[in-house]
């Protein structure tokens, strides 16, 4: 490596790997001899997606490395972005980004070439090579292209000849970027495989206003997608959709390619090879439900036993043939969701990283160097009150007896109580810090408490909830555990009689970290919590805890729930309803399914929630009048805007129906949603 100076370009090259760890071996040595190049600062992130046995990093000479371990694959997409995260971080950050897959090869002609691009092109952000077959030297991709009437990507070029060219899109396998174009424009949409860099592309020219090139002359070997694999047969059908959208493609390319997709499905039907044909037909069906992100759930790819006669084939192809084109005709009226792009620095913060290594160092959890903040073992309390003193009081008293509790720091958010509870609280517990608003700002109390918190996990409470002390501290060790869990929440009961508000999970035996619902009591990273934006203040009560669980899942990080967690909660709303409670509630449920529902889940959550709360309103007429104004509000009016990168697939959502629909006990399923 050359020595840093002021002048030198730095480049930090990034590259994921799961279960490759020969591969990354070429690749670092291939980058390793990259290092020599005169004028260049080179150093690599490797992000480890999760590999079985952990991959490592040796004999790669004067190239330092740093060595990220993720606690849960995040594909493609993830590493990438959790690798640009942590170099956009460095300090003194790198000029440029070098994308490399470990499969991946390339020499330092490669690098000289690309850097060369971009210094006589200011107006271009991005720039990557010529893509030959590693067994046959032949070129198949030179930058890409996004038909915009059949809605299919392919090569701009095969010729590797020429000056650099503006493209589309180049492929994330070896590709040059700007870091300040990255940092402007964001991480990695979070669809897993496939699809993941075009769109990233594209998003670099539209939000930067710059140019995409492929320089021919430029050379890098990578395997053809030509013969694609079963689940990336999944992959490319589920996210095609997106790099469609990202190229500005409406009704027409959308229909294209979803028919192409249903006709790939059926040739492989009739080729008696059902099983990549239900790997199409996932894909198409996926993107028609919005389940866009993520590692999706293709079906199983074995291949079947025994080959069926011809008839069979046939019948089973028109039967494909059928099913396709209802999801296809549902993506062409229907667009699927946009697939945003998270904040650079939000991928650090959710990202479940299991260690950072530098070449040279030993393993450490999370913090690092590179790393800008070091995350304190701490836990905050925020507890919100309004016009409950005894409540609030008794449940002070509890935490300051805890061991789990006694020494975290308390913040007591005051929702202007008429009642004098700032003043018994600032007499009887010092410790604690009040912050008296006011007005009643509802749940937007709760978000400014956290903002003014300093642990690492922050325990949200009603000023009527007290967790179960125990239970507590084995929740704090799961989220520590568990880098992939976002929260903790805790089963609601009656502090006298023991009954729980949550009767839809009283068939529930084991633990969880995907529970689509939220409390009076839930355990938040502070960081994730800053990260979602806390509570949805629009909703002012009610629900609001359910739509930051359903934002978690769609964040990627889930949250955690033993049936056995339990939190004292004597709220009177949970056996007497108002009105308000009628309206607000009715309202945010329909907001609720608006933001989270797909497809019949969304529709069937609207109508099964508004029948509900009819049901629960007896023979009340005002309480029937409040529902109705609450049906109507949440139809006429949207939920509040979140992060285009918060995309949900509707499964969260989904889950709840399903609980709600399998509880056995009558009565209020949902008293504290």
């Amino acid at each position: 490596m050359s020595a840093p100076g002021d002048d030198a370009r730095r480049v930090t090259a990034i590259v994921p790997v799961f279960n490759r760890p020969g591969d990354l071996a070429l690749a670092l040595r291939d980058l390793a001899a990259c290092a020599s190049l005169p004028g260049i600062d080179l150093d690599a992130v490797v992000v480890d997606n999760a590999s079985v046995p952990p991959v490592t990093c040796e004999g790669t000479g004067d190239l330092p490395v740093t060595l990220v371990r993720l606690a849960v694959n995040t594909g493609g997409s993830g590493g990438f972005s959790t690798g640009i995260a942590v170099a956009a971080s460095a300090e003194p950050a790198p000029h440029f980004l070098w994308l490399v897959d470990s499969d991946a090869r390339v020499e330092p002609e490669t690098l000289r070439l690309l850097l060369e691009a971009l210094d006589a092109r200011p107006d271009a952000s991005i720039a990557g090579p010529a893509i030959a077959d590693p067994e046959t030297g032949e070129v198949h991709e030179v930058g890409g292209r996004v038909s915009g009437r059949s809605g299919r990507m392919h090569p701009a070029r095969l010729d590797p000849t020429g000056e650099a060219f503006e493209c589309d899109y180049v492929a994330a396998c070896c590709a040059l970027v700007r870091t300040d174009a990255a940092r402007q424009t964001g991480a990695f949409p979070p669809i897993f495989l496939n699809g993941d860099d075009s769109v990233w592309c594209m998003a670099i020219a539209r939000q930067t206003r710059t140019k995409v090139l492929a320089v021919p002359k430029a050379r890098a070997q990578h395997p053809s997608f030509g013969v694609a694999s079963a689940r990336a047969r999944y992959y490319g059908a589920r996210n095609a959709f997106g790099v469609v959208r990202a190229a500005g493609g409406g009704i027409v390319p959308r229909a294209a390619r979803a028919f192409y997709e249903v006709a790939r499905a059926a040739k492989q039907d009739l080729r008696g090879t059902p099983h990549l044909a239900r790997m199409h037909l996932a894909g198409v069906r996926d993107a028609a439900d919005g389940r866009v992100t993520g590692p999706g759930e293709p079906p199983p790819s074995h291949a079947p036993d025994r080959t069926p006669p011809l008839p069979m084939h046939a019948a089973r192809a028109a039967l494909t043939t059928l099913r396709g084109s209802l999801h296809a005709a549902r993506i062409a009226l229907i667009a699927p969701p946009r697939v945003g792009l998270p904040p650079i620095d939000a991928t650090l913060r959710i990202a479940p990283i299991e260690s950072i290594t530098n070449s040279g160092g030993a393993s450490s959890p999370t913090s690092d160097r590179r790393v800008a903040t070091s995350p304190s073992r701490q836990l905050s309390i925020v507890v919100l009150s309004y016009n409950r003193r005894e409540a609030l009081l008794e449940t002070l008293w509890q935490l300051a007896q805890g061991e789990a509790t006694r020494n975290a720091e308390v913040i007591v958010v005051d929702n202007a109580s008429s009642d004098g509870s700032v003043n018994a609280v600032q007499q009887m517990f010092p410790r604690a810090r009040t912050i008296a608003l006011d007005d009643n700002v509802a749940i937007a109390g709760f978000n400014r408490g956290v903002e003014s918190a300093s642990g690492e996990f922050v325990l949200i409470l009603d000023d009527d909830a007290r967790p179960d002390h125990r239970d507590l501290a084995e929740a704090i060790e799961v989220l520590r555990e568990r880098p992939e869990c976002g929260a903790a929440t805790f089963m609601p009961i009656h502090p006298r009689t023991g009954a729980p508000e949550w009767p839809f999970v009283a068939g529930m035996r084991e633990a969880t970290t995907s529970f689509p619902v939220m409390g009076c009591c839930n355990l938040v990273r502070r960081e994730v919590w800053l990260t979602l934006g806390g509570y949805d203040e629009r909703m002012f009560l009610y629900r609001n805890d359910v739509d930051l669980a359903m934002r978690l899942a769609a964040a990627g990080v889930g949250v955690a729930f033993d049936p056995k967690w339990t939190c004292e909660h004597d709220s009177p709303a949970a056996a007497r309803k108002s009105n308000r409670w009628f309206r607000l509630a009715t309202r945010n449920w329909v907001w609720l399914a608006r933001r989270h529902g797909r497809g019949l889940s969304k529709i069937g959550g609207v109508i099964m929630g508004w029948a509900w709360a009819h049901k629960t309103a007896g023979l009340h007429p005002s309480a029937h009048v409040a529902i109705l104004r609450g049906v109507t509000e949440g139809l006429c009016t949207p939920p509040a805007r979140q992060p285009e990168w918060i995309v949900p697939d509707g499964r969260a959502f989904a889950g709840l129906l399903r609980l709600q629909l399998s509880a056995r006990t009558k009565g209020d399923s949902a008293s504290s949603s």
